[in-house]
């Protein structure tokens, strides 16, 4: 028994410095972090349908994961959920760097009804390995997103107006139940924006 308990001595002595807390929530507590109020991961977002994703803090303590384990863990390069660009209004949007521009694909591209006040359905980032310019057509959400002049298109997921209470809130049909699905990439609308102007 005393054995185990110096192997233990001798496990936590080789640890990277951590404060180790054996509590219930088993936190591992970084010196480099103590003291720093918690700021949640804003996550990213996914280009396929601008949904805010988390992959969280990773696995690998207090130091960066190195070997298999950051091949496991790598993240998407997806743009930041907490972006400056999140919140521009359109033109401001399509005049900034490093942000894109999206809109309803029924309102902006279709002659049906338009069940928006307007088409603009938001601004984003472009994706960590952006921005780049050049060609739109026939990208698909990952490429386009690349893009800071280029906009992208989505239309409402089937779960959007199924008249169904798909998450058992008591409310059919309302906004967490619907998803957007990417449809089209096509090149920037021209907006025009004098400089040092509000273009939003």
């Amino acid at each position: 028994m005393r054995l185990s308990y110096l192997a233990l001595a001798l496990a936590a002595a080789a640890l990277p410095a951590c404060t180790l807390h054996w509590g219930g929530d088993d936190d591992i507590i970084c010196p480099a972090r103590e003291g720093e109020p918690f700021v949640p991961d804003p996550g990213l977002v996914n280009p396929s349908t601008l949904a805010c994703e988390s992959f969280g803090g990773g696995g690998c303590g207090c130091g960066p994961c190195t070997g298999a384990e950051a091949d496991a863990l790598a993240l998407p390069s997806w743009g930041s959920c907490g972006s400056s660009c999140i919140g521009l209004g359109e033109a401001q949007c399509a005049a900034t760097t490093a942000c894109r521009t999206t809109y309803d694909h029924g309102c902006l591209f279709t002659d049906g009804p338009c069940p928006a006040l307007t088409p603009f359905l938001g601004c984003y980032p472009v994706d960590e390995t952006g921005p780049i310019q050049g060609a739109c057509a026939g990208l698909d959400a990952w490429d386009c997103s690349r893009h800071d002049d280029c906009l992208a298109s989505y239309s409402p997921g089937p779960g959007c107006r199924d008249g169904v209470d798909s998450d058992g809130d008591g409310v059919v049909d309302d906004s967490d139940e619907c998803t957007l699905e990417f449809q089209q990439c096509a090149p920037e609308l021209a907006f025009e924006c004098d400089p040092g102007t509000d273009c939003g």
